[in-house]
């Protein structure tokens, strides 16, 4: 089945995380505020907007990009074709 991951609520400039898709689906939501960029496109600001893999084996590595919170966070590699919203 499908995996809800949520960015974290706090994060200092650099801080990373990544999510390998396995078996199933996940999506990556966000919290007031938030926002993911992904090249040129980007999430939706605040609680709407997310990332979705679209196979089993998509994979995604971010980094955040604020200094006081994390409300910006960068794609900086992927795998497979992922659903930005």
């Amino acid at each position: 089945g499908a995996v809800a991951f949520t960015l974290p609520a706090s994060a200092t400039r650099g801080d990373m995380f990544r999510i390998a898709g396995v078996q199933g689906s996940w999506t990556l939501a966000q919290a007031a505020n938030q926002q993911i960029k992904f090249g040129s496109s980007a999430t939706t600001v605040g609680a709407t907007g997310s990332l979705a893999s679209n196979d089993a084996g998509d994979c995604i590595e971010c980094v955040s990009t604020n200094t006081s919170a994390s409300t910006i966070w960068r794609v900086i590699s992927s795998v497979g074709n992922i659903t930005v919203a």
